[in-house]
């Protein structure tokens, strides 16, 4: 019977499957859901609306990186895949396109674990194919980046990953090899179109059969239809390529190589060019990839694992913006074994299965898998943003175990204890569904406060105004509020841009923060901001220089202040030692609480430090905690009946305490509270006068430059003029005479 319903089995399990894939990355769409997660997908969700509005993209983007523009560098698929699938969405439905970018990855993450059973099975079986559509499902380090909200291309690296996979094997295990090779290189082809990183699954299949093909023939078994495979994988892969990128005398060149393979395959007479005209296809290959700068790429990420990396100006340093990102966190064994759980066990083990079967086919997959760890292991050393990578080889070997493990057993143990093994060794799944599970219940870098104001600007500023914000929230600002930034998530000639940004926040001269904002008037003051060793001619100019000429905005909020650890590193950048001075607010996190007479204390800190904070009515009081009682900090600044106020004391010590409104969810603490931030911020005494201070938690109080013209709570704007001024804006302040009982 199970024979029979064979087929029917497998696809209500691929379903199944699915399905509890699906429910582990709603987490976030059932308990909020209404905005788009992180950062960058805005910038998917801008492009979309321009080919919706506009018929394509724009070559030039003159959005960003105000006043030069970019080029919009990122790869089209994606993006059209957006528009055009809304237009289908919008025929049945009256949802905006912001709100089907939301959802829009559901089908490539359905066609992924698809994708994935497919791969596993050619290398294994029914069996190994729906355990690895499982792992895809379940998995953190994939589950994770794929969260239903989080648009982004990684579900596609994912996607097209096993779809290569796929016809690989097909390609070297089929008779029909020819057809799957040209569908290998097609693969490759869609895959260049959608993220930028594509290098590495084309030098994948380049070694996998580069090396298949000098063992025959060390062997001398010489497979001509495996050249003619590996020929035909780069012809499909390079001719659509290089017609996209304009290259069209070298299309020409590959277009008629492969007409001429096709003739030297019909006509037996001619057959012996055909090893000449592959290696030709191959070839002109490689040159176009190592034209287009492809295998320096490789180079240059092979030095940085060993840690060397060409000198940067001429003379002086710039900042490298990538020690910030948060996704190059190293990689560390509980980090892995939180995202691949027990699958770090059952892979190896995978391996040593297909080993015992010692066929050509399962061989070369075992390489194939040996250079995909072998690789993406090396990435995994720059940082944990390639954990996902390093995914798709350890659960295609996870797979292989099981789907190897009744063959194994069969005919040692009854059909039943095989069963009961596979159900056993099943239950691993587990570890890696409640990992999986946590992974996923993120929450959106964007609150209300920052749609009101980036919706409030879109409406009351100038259509030319300039938005001054982190690269960060550029995406946000360009897409939502529709205004010109000076920077956002591309980085493009983004070094002098964030060294600027960050004296602006991090200075306690307003004058100089506003001329950072529309330039210096002379080279002397320019100079005696940083050190400029000889040489950096082009640095000075470029602080010199203004961020607009008129209508400027500065953009503070939230993330602002969780940020300007990194932003005053670069504010402080030293050209000569390649080094900056960090500021930051010490976040301290929940501990303890207690009722007091007429009040309750909240102890937060850290290992050094305890700040009692004490609610009494609706306002707060901070201290320290030393060991023979309490003493005073400079004051508290908290949230009152929807405005800021400060009750701040003369002979307070350390720094000023910020209750936030709420807790943020970028921290985890084991201690929280109904009704009480999980986390208070410390402003140590020196950087009470910093402008971002001034401009975030003061609300521009005592400013002349910067004038608040929007309050949203966590998310303010300030518009920046020439000439000072006096304006009626900042918090409510009190001395603080509150003495604890």
């Amino acid at each position: 019977m199970f024979t029979k319903h064979r087929n029917l089995l497998i696809i209500i399990a691929l379903l199944a499957i699915i399905g509890v894939g699906l429910y582990q990355r709603s987490y976030y769409i059932r308990t909020d859901g209404k905005y788009l997660l992180e950062f960058d997908t805005y910038y998917h969700y801008r492009m979309a609306k321009t080919i919706l509005e506009q018929g394509t993209r724009p070559t030039w983007d003159t959005m960003a990186f105000y006043p030069t523009g970019s080029p919009v560098q990122h790869p089209p698929l994606f993006h059209y895949y957006l528009a055009y699938s809304y237009e289908i969405v919008s025929s049945f439905s009256d949802m905006s396109l912001y709100q089907w970018c939301i959802y829009a990855n559901t089908i490539p993450t359905i066609l992924a674990i698809i994708a994935a059973f497919y791969a596993a099975k050619i290398l294994t079986n029914d069996i190994g194919g729906l355990f690895t559509a499982l792992f895809v499902a379940v998995n953190g380090a994939i589950s994770s980046r794929t969260v239903i909200g989080y648009t982004d291309t990684d579900i596609w690296i994912v996607l097209f990953s096993f779809v290569a996979v796929y016809f690989l094997f097909k390609a070297l295990k089929s008779e029909r090899r020819y057809e799957w090779a040209l569908l290998l290189g097609l693969t490759l082809f869609l895959f260049t179109m959608t993220w930028s990183g594509y290098t590495y699954l084309v030098l994948l299949v380049f070694a996998v059969f580069l090396i298949c093909i000098v063992a025959d023939v060390l062997k001398r078994q010489f497979d001509r239809s495996l050249l003619s495979a590996f020929a035909l994988s780069f012809l499909s892969f390079a001719l659509p390529w290089t017609l996209y990128e304009k290259y069209y005398m070298t299309g020409v060149v590959l277009a008629v190589l492969g007409a001429s393979w096709l003739f030297a395959e019909k006509f037996t007479r001619v057959q012996k060019a055909l090893p000449a005209i592959c290696v030709a296809i191959i070839g002109i290959t490689v040159k176009v990839l190592y034209d287009e700068k492809v295998l320096s790429v490789v180079f240059r990420t092979s030095k940085q694992l060993v840690g060397s990396s060409a000198p940067q100006g001429q003379g002086f340093i710039v900042p490298d913006i990538s020690i910030s990102i948060l996704q190059r966190y190293t990689v560390t064994f509980p980090i892995m074994l939180q995202l691949f759980s027990v699958l770090l066990v059952i892979a190896p083990f995978g391996i040593i299965f297909l080993l015992q079967k010692k066929d050509k086919f399962t061989l070369r997959a075992v390489l194939c898998l040996g250079l995909y760890f072998l690789g993406t292991g090396a990435l995994l050393l720059m940082g944990g943003r390639y954990t996902m990578l390093f995914a798709i080889p350890l659960i295609l070997s996870a797979g292989a175990f099981f789907g190897r493990l009744p063959e194994i057993l069969k005919g040692r143990i009854t059909s039943n204890g095989v069963l009961a093994a596979v159900i056993v060794c099943g239950l691993s799944v587990v570890p890696c569904y409640t990992a999986g599970s946590q992974l996923t219940k993120i929450g959106a870098n964007m609150n209300d406060d920052m749609w009101e104001l980036l919706t409030w600007i879109s409406e009351n500023t100038p259509q030319d105004a300039v938005i001054i914000a982190n690269w960060d929230l550029g995406y946000w600002i360009e897409s939502i509020a529709q205004r010109k930034t000076v920077m956002n998530g591309s980085h493009y000639d983004i070094s002098w841009r964030v060294v600027k940004y960050g004296k602006l926040l991090e200075t306690q001269d307003e004058t100089v923060a506003m001329k950072e904002v529309y330039g210096f008037p002379s080279m002397s003051e320019v100079e005696s901001l940083r050190e400029f060793p000889a040489g950096s001619e082009w640095a000075k100019e470029k602080e010199m220089a203004g961020f607009a000429e008129d209508d400027a905005y500065v953009l503070v909020s939230e993330w602002t202040m969780l940020t300007f650890y990194w932003n005053s590193y670069f504010g402080n950048w030293n050209y000569a030692t390649g080094e900056g001075q960090h500021r930051i607010y010490d976040p301290m996190w929940s501990q303890t609480a207690r009722k007091l007479a007429h009040a309750t204390e909240y102890v937060y800190g850290t290992m050094n430090i305890g700040i009692p904070v004490i609610k009494e009515n609706d306002n707060f009081h901070s201290f320290i905690l030393e060991k023979n009682g309490y003493a005073p900090t400079m004051g508290t600044i908290f949230l009152k009946n929807g405005e800021l106020h400060f009750l701040g004391r003369k002979q307070g010590g350390l720094g000023i305490i910020y209750v936030p409104p709420r807790s943020l969810q970028y921290f985890k603490v084991t201690v929280a509270w109904p009704d009480m931030p999980a986390e208070v911020f410390l402003i140590k005494a020196e950087d009470i006068e910093c402008m971002l201070t001034r401009l975030y938690f003061l609300n521009g109080g005592g400013l002349q430059y910067f004038e608040l013209v929007k309050d949203c709570g966590t998310a303010k704007l300030y518009k920046v003029h020439k000439a000072a001024q006096v304006f009626d804006q900042g918090i409510t302040m009190e001395e603080d005479t509150y003495a604890p009982v």
